[in-house]
């Protein structure tokens, strides 16, 4: 049975370590890239990838394809997903992606095949979503499993608890977070409280309008003296809050409540692997990998 091999699981958020790879590799190409010379900036995108994996991986961990699944949103060409449906405007004020990045997209995909390590998406729903997903299946399985998120995104600090762990990339490090406890100290919010915290105070670069003219700073207080938005619905008037943050809740309640589904990880999707990804042989080969070295050589690493 799948996940049955060791008590942890790595979940990596496709497109955002490409991104970064991506642009840490641009970051230190020494000319502009163009058709002549995209073979050698992808090899080093590829090497980029190399060294993260190593250094997000626990060394006493090996990475097999029975402990790790790359998530990645369903192509463009495809029907939107639900947060788009909810909301017309989601993600509607980010610019096309750089054309290099979507060329580079199908080579780091292809590099993950050769690895046989699976990439996995789901019509309809984002790569966050399917990462809470197999989060709650795996952890459900035995309170002893425990799940590695690797992404840069802010939004899976809602997912952290005792099994469920958040290894935030940082540049050329990262942060883990292991615990609700360790949430808090970094946001001031806990876990729990933070898709209300993300519903408060919005987030431009998803275009979730949130509750105009409140930060983090008033949503943290809000949370810290009402724990939540329905305590926070029925008392907001009498707890103490300046006059101007009672007005600007007063005003935004729907965009909070709309903003709140949008920032809502979905966990209950059908992540059974023998439904989602049937095809997939989840087994490592052992021995020399043909595939692989044959790709490798394509980019002069090998």
């Amino acid at each position: 049975m799948f996940f049955d091999k060791h008590n942890y699981l790595y979940l990596l958020d496709f497109k955002n370590i490409t991104y970064i790879c991506f642009w840490a590799a641009k970051s230190n190409f020494p000319d502009e890239i163009d058709n002549e010379n995209f073979s050698v900036f992808a090899s080093e995108v590829i090497q980029k990838h190399h060294e993260l994996l190593r250094l997000v991986v626990d060394q006493e961990h090996c990475f097999n394809v029975d402990n790790v699944i790359a998530c990645n949103d369903v192509s463009a060409d495809k029907a939107k997903n639900f947060r788009k449906n909810i909301y017309q405007d989601y993600k509607s004020n980010r610019k096309p992606p750089n054309e290099w990045f979507v060329k580079v997209l199908p080579i780091i995909e292809e590099l993950f095949m050769r690895l046989k390590i699976p990439v996995v998406s789901y019509e309809g729903y984002e790569a966050d979503d399917l990462i809470g997903s197999y989060s709650r299946y795996y952890t459900e399985q035995s309170p002893d499993n425990i799940t590695y998120i690797v992404s840069g995104d802010k939004d899976f600090f809602q997912l952290v608890n005792n099994q469920v762990y958040f290894k935030r990339i940082r540049s050329q490090n990262f942060e883990l977070y292991k615990s609700p406890h360790e949430v808090y100290e970094k946001v001031g919010v806990t876990p729990q409280q933070f898709i209300d915290y993300l519903a408060i105070v919005g987030d431009s670069a998803d275009c979730i309008p949130g509750a105009k003219g409140i930060g983090p700073k008033g949503a943290q207080q809000c949370l810290q003296i009402c724990d939540n938005l329905e305590n926070l619905k029925k008392s907001y008037t009498n707890i103490g809050l300046k006059k101007n943050i009672q007005e600007k809740l007063s005003k935004s309640w729907a965009n909070i409540d709309l903003s709140k589904g949008l920032a809502t990880i979905v966990t209950d999707l059908d992540v059974d692997p023998s439904t989602i990804y049937p095809k997939h042989k989840f087994q490592l080969d052992s021995g020399f990998n043909p595939e692989l070295a044959q790709f490798l050589k394509k980019y002069a690493l090998l």
